[in-house]
């Protein structure tokens, strides 16, 4: 079974991965545990590093989930420059 997903996430590219390579992996590791923190997905070669955002979201929810991501990203790679997150959609096809 297929499943739309919607995520909100910074596309990462080499910098960026190179700055959270450099992070302590315990403490990327709580990071990138799910629930309230990141987690990462990849989409048509592209990974993104952000939160998955409700399907019917409204526009306030998607700044708050903006201003908690840019949040907790300043804190793991606080020298990185971010970009302004964007909203992708991606398929779950994991079977349930």
């Amino acid at each position: 079974m297929y499943d739309l997903k919607l995520f909100l996430g910074i596309a990462a590219d080499v910098e960026l991965e190179k700055a959270l390579s450099k992070i302590n992996p315990h403490l990327l590791s709580l990071y990138m545990s799910g629930g309230n923190y990141l987690s990462a997905v990849s989409l048509k070669e592209q990974r993104y590093f952000g939160k998955p955002a409700p399907l019917s979201s409204s526009v306030n929810q998607l700044e708050n989930l903006e201003t908690h991501l840019l949040s907790l990203l300043r804190k793991l790679v606080p020298e990185y420059p971010l970009s302004k997150p964007v909203l992708v959609t991606h398929i779950d096809d994991h079977q349930r």
